[in-house]
Protein backbone atom coordinates (compact mmCIF):
# COMPACT_ATOMS: atom_id res chain seq x y z
CA UNK A 1 0.00 0.00 0.00
CA UNK A 2 1.42 3.40 -1.36
CA UNK A 3 1.95 6.45 1.31
CA UNK A 4 -0.94 8.17 -0.25
CA UNK A 5 -3.29 4.96 0.05
CA UNK A 6 -2.60 4.88 3.94
CA UNK A 7 -2.99 8.66 4.11
CA UNK A 8 -6.76 8.53 2.80
CA UNK A 9 -7.36 5.10 4.65
CA UNK A 10 -5.93 7.23 8.03
CA UNK A 11 -8.08 10.27 7.45
CA UNK A 12 -11.37 8.73 6.39
CA UNK A 13 -11.02 6.84 9.19
CA UNK A 14 -11.34 10.16 10.98
CA UNK A 15 -14.34 11.72 10.20
CA UNK A 16 -17.23 9.92 12.18
CA UNK A 17 -19.95 8.56 10.78
CA UNK A 18 -22.09 10.83 12.28
CA UNK A 19 -20.53 13.62 10.94
CA UNK A 20 -19.34 11.92 7.62
CA UNK A 21 -23.11 12.40 6.31
CA UNK A 22 -23.15 16.09 6.90
CA UNK A 23 -19.81 16.83 4.94
CA UNK A 24 -21.77 18.81 2.05
CA UNK A 25 -19.69 20.38 -0.80
CA UNK A 26 -21.41 23.87 0.77
CA UNK A 27 -19.26 23.59 3.97
CA UNK A 28 -15.54 22.40 3.09
CA UNK A 29 -14.04 19.70 0.67
CA UNK A 30 -11.21 18.20 0.89
CA UNK A 31 -8.68 16.66 -1.18
CA UNK A 32 -5.22 14.67 -1.10
CA UNK A 33 -2.64 15.66 -3.64
CA UNK A 34 0.36 13.96 -4.36
CA UNK A 35 3.36 15.68 -5.37
CA UNK A 36 6.96 14.62 -6.31
CA UNK A 37 8.49 15.89 -2.95
CA UNK A 38 5.42 14.87 -0.34
CA UNK A 39 1.68 14.60 -0.14
CA UNK A 40 -0.49 17.18 0.77
CA UNK A 41 -3.99 17.26 2.94
CA UNK A 42 -6.14 20.54 1.31
CA UNK A 43 -9.13 21.34 3.54
CA UNK A 44 -11.02 24.07 1.39
CA UNK A 45 -13.60 26.19 2.88
CA UNK A 46 -16.72 26.50 1.13
CA UNK A 47 -18.94 28.52 3.27
CA UNK A 48 -18.17 32.29 3.04
CA UNK A 49 -19.28 32.41 6.95
CA UNK A 50 -16.54 32.50 9.23
CA UNK A 51 -14.36 30.34 6.58
CA UNK A 52 -11.36 30.17 8.95
CA UNK A 53 -13.62 28.76 12.01
CA UNK A 54 -14.96 26.34 9.76
CA UNK A 55 -11.02 25.16 8.97
CA UNK A 56 -10.37 25.11 12.16
CA UNK A 57 -13.42 22.78 12.94
CA UNK A 58 -13.12 20.23 10.46
CA UNK A 59 -8.92 20.14 11.51
CA UNK A 60 -10.17 19.09 15.21
CA UNK A 61 -12.24 17.10 13.71
CA UNK A 62 -9.45 15.00 11.94
CA UNK A 63 -7.42 15.26 14.22
CA UNK A 64 -4.80 17.54 12.57
CA UNK A 65 -2.58 20.01 14.18
CA UNK A 66 -3.64 23.14 12.36
CA UNK A 67 -0.28 25.81 13.84
CA UNK A 68 1.95 22.63 11.27
CA UNK A 69 -0.37 23.72 8.27
CA UNK A 70 1.29 25.23 5.24
CA UNK A 71 -1.42 28.05 4.58
CA UNK A 72 0.14 29.33 0.81
CA UNK A 73 -0.10 27.51 -2.32
CA UNK A 74 2.09 24.34 -2.71
CA UNK A 75 4.45 25.96 -5.40
CA UNK A 76 5.45 28.36 -2.59
CA UNK A 77 6.34 25.17 -0.57
CA UNK A 78 8.42 23.91 -3.09
CA UNK A 79 10.29 26.90 -3.83
CA UNK A 80 10.89 27.12 0.09
CA UNK A 81 11.90 23.56 0.34
CA UNK A 82 14.33 24.10 -2.91
CA UNK A 83 15.81 27.26 -1.61
CA UNK A 84 16.33 25.50 1.84
CA UNK A 85 17.82 22.22 0.88
CA UNK A 86 19.72 23.95 -2.15
CA UNK A 87 18.26 21.83 -5.04
CA UNK A 88 17.69 23.04 -8.45
CA UNK A 89 13.89 24.60 -9.47
CA UNK A 90 12.60 23.32 -11.69
CA UNK A 91 9.81 24.77 -13.58
CA UNK A 92 7.89 21.25 -14.31
CA UNK A 93 8.09 19.27 -10.99
CA UNK A 94 8.47 15.69 -11.82
CA UNK A 95 8.55 12.54 -10.04
CA UNK A 96 11.80 11.59 -12.13
CA UNK A 97 13.78 15.26 -11.61
CA UNK A 98 16.03 16.32 -8.32
CA UNK A 99 13.44 16.83 -5.25
CA UNK A 100 13.45 18.39 -1.81
CA UNK A 101 11.95 16.56 0.72
CA UNK A 102 9.42 17.80 3.52
CA UNK A 103 11.00 17.65 6.57
CA UNK A 104 9.46 18.23 10.00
Amino acid sequence: MSHYQILIKSITKRIPTTIESNITKEEIEIAVDEYPFGIALEIENKNNSNPEENIRKWANILNLDIEKAYRLYWDDKYLELCKSQNIEVFKHVLFDLPKPEVIE
